[in-house]
């Protein structure tokens, strides 16, 4: 992937292909690169509010409820 895309189009592809979660454990500075596209891809229509909500939606699904 390294060797096609950057960190930051590549979690955008990854997002967009159905991914709902992305880990950066290696080198977390790359996450605020990310996360600065994923907003650009958001402003600029490629990836919607309610995709990116459905997919936390989906994640916060599986964590354990408190009691």
């Amino acid at each position: 992937i390294d060797d096609t895309w950057s960190t930051s189009e590549a979690t955008l592809l990854s997002l967009k292909a159905g991914a709902d979660l992305i880990l950066f454990a290696a080198e977390p500075l790359l996450a605020v690169g990310a996360l600065e596209r994923l907003e650009s891809a958001s402003t600029a229509g490629e990836i919607t509010t309610p995709e990116i909500k459905e997919k936390n939606q989906r994640i916060d699904s599986l964590r354990p409820t408190r009691e």
